[in-house]
């Protein structure tokens, strides 16, 4: 396992900080119900249970961003749940509000930038050892 040393170390104890304020601020609020997001779903057409899949799924990985043997993964599902809040606003014309989205998930590719070879040892070493053992 690589334990990271420099401005990589520094660099992902800071962003995943600033991910983690924005992703369980944003989850909490979807939690709890907040009429705009409420709103904003409805708009969109999107079923309002997924609402709330959306904030328990912000919140679990922004926890997950901690845990060492998890941070790859957690940093990779925010990449895609950004991936769906740009699409969203895209296919609802609201150019204006592609930034943030964006801006966090290039952050939270890069935590998993520098987490991929712990979690690549980690999650894909399964098909190594099948491979060794016959």
């Amino acid at each position: 396992m690589s334990d990271l040393t420099g401005w990589k170390k520094y660099g992902l104890l800071g962003v995943s900080g600033l991910l983690t304020l924005a992703f369980l601020a944003a989850g909490a609020t979807k939690l709890a119900g907040m009429e705009v997001y409420i709103q904003n779903y409805q708009k969109w057409g999107i079923p309002l249970f997924f609402l709330y899949v959306v904030g328990a799924s912000e919140v679990i990985f922004a926890i997950g961003l901690w845990i060492r043997r998890f941070s790859g993964v957690a940093a990779l599902g925010l990449v895609f749940l950004m991936i769906g809040a740009v699409g969203t606003h895209v296919k609802a014309g609201e150019m204006n509000a592609l930034m943030i989205p964006i801006g966090l998930g290039v952050l939270a590719l890069f935590v998993f930038w520098l987490r991929w070879p712990e979690t690549r040892d980690r999650y894909l070493s399964f098909g190594k050892t099948a491979l060794q053992k016959n």
